[in-house]
């Protein structure tokens, strides 16, 4: 990128996830975690048939350098980008084992 006419390198790095549960609990991790069945960021809901407002805020980091340099600098500065919320009606479920036989 041209940044006052020079060319400058920048590489912006998610530096921690913040999960807002919408129930008032929050997570922090610094990965954004793994989808099923393998998942790695889970919440319990308390209160069945509450509809809640969950979300990510991404914290990104930054470094940058002119472009015939070989050493990064750190950005002092970090960015938080919140995603949006979405509403998430919570549920139960139940299973229960059944034989093969009709």
């Amino acid at each position: 990128m041209r940044v006052a006419g020079e060319e400058i390198d920048f590489i912006a790095t998610p530096e921690k996830y913040i999960w807002h549960f919408g129930d008032g609990i929050e997570l922090t991790t610094t990965d954004p975690g793994k989808p099923y069945p393998n998942q790695t960021v889970t919440h319990k809901y308390m209160d069945s048939g509450a509809t809640v407002r969950p979300s990510v805020t991404v914290v990104w980091a930054g470094k940058y350098r002119h472009h015939d340099e070989t050493v990064w600098r750190e950005v002092p500065d970090h960015v938080e980008a919140d995603g949006p919320t979405v509403a998430l009606e919570v549920a139960s479920a139940g299973s229960e084992l059944v034989s093969g036989e009709s």
